[in-house]
């Protein structure tokens, strides 16, 4: 039986799928399994990817929240994360999570900081992890008043890891949401339990092209529909950033 699972969606995720589920693999975990969610993809990245740690789950094209509702709901491993199919995930970023899970039974999920940007070809565009731990005493702990606050930390999925009874409690990805459906999830979470962030690097973020939240030949800035969304969830959950900007434009 899996211990952890990360679940990687995966849509027309070309030639970086492979080194995103690689990267997950070459954690070397007992109990590690991984969970492709092939939402409808038509370029066959995902007959690339393969072993006996890697199951492949798939589905018509229905978004990200869907693909990642499915891959936790295909996984019965009592921990879950996630990584973008055109992420990397850095060396030795689960089991320090893990271990302070399994050390804490109370606490529902554990964070981490992102590694650092690259670019296209998994060149190295920015170091992040020591400026943005620099910001913060550890363990740092995230809750809702941080953020009514106007305290920025950010929400991505792929950060935390998460006990699988999480979504038993506070529901699944809101399916319904256009676009950001981890920032409302992240909400959510915090309405019940604050998150203990670690000092450790999770991933390093893909920035090209074909990112779906990101554009702009200056820097990174959001779509304006990721704005939109990003705006209204934020209402929802009763926070009024000053500014919706993406994390990664402080680093490039």
């Amino acid at each position: 039986m899996a211990e952890l699972c990360v679940v990687v969606p995966a849509y027309n995720a070309g030639p970086h799928l492979k080194s995103a589920v690689d990267s997950v693999l070459a954690q070397r975990l007992e109990g590690l399994e991984v969970v492709v969610v092939d939402d409808g993809s038509t370029d066959g990245s995902v007959d690339a990817v393969s072993g006996p740690f890697v199951r492949v789950v798939r589905q018509k094209n229905r978004g990200e929240a869907a693909a990642r509702n499915a891959g936790v709901r295909a996984s019965t491993a009592p921990f879950v994360t996630f990584l973008d199919a055109d992420d990397i995930m850095a060396p030795s970023a689960l089991a320090p999570r893990r271990d302070f899970l399994l050390s804490h039974p109370s606490d529902c999920a554990a964070g981490g900081l992102p590694s650092r940007l690259i670019d296209e070809r998994g060149r190295v565009s920015a170091e992040v992890f020591e400026r943005m731990a620099a910001k913060y005493s550890f363990p740092f702990r995230l809750t809702g008043a941080f953020y009514r606050e106007g305290g920025f930390f950010p929400v991505s999925c792929a950060l935390y890891l998460y006990r699988r009874e999480v979504f038993d409690r506070v529901g699944f990805y809101d399916e319904s949401l256009p676009a950001a459906p981890d920032c409302d999830f992240h909400f959510r979470l915090l309405k019940t339990d604050g998150v203990t962030v670690l000092p450790v690097r999770v991933f390093d973020r893909r920035i090209h092209a074909g990112n779906l939240s990101l554009a702009g030949a200056h820097g990174p800035e959001f779509r304006p529909a990721i704005i939109e969304a990003v705006r209204s969830i934020n209402q929802r959950h009763g926070f009024s950033p000053k500014e919706i900007l993406p994390w990664e434009r402080d680093y490039l």
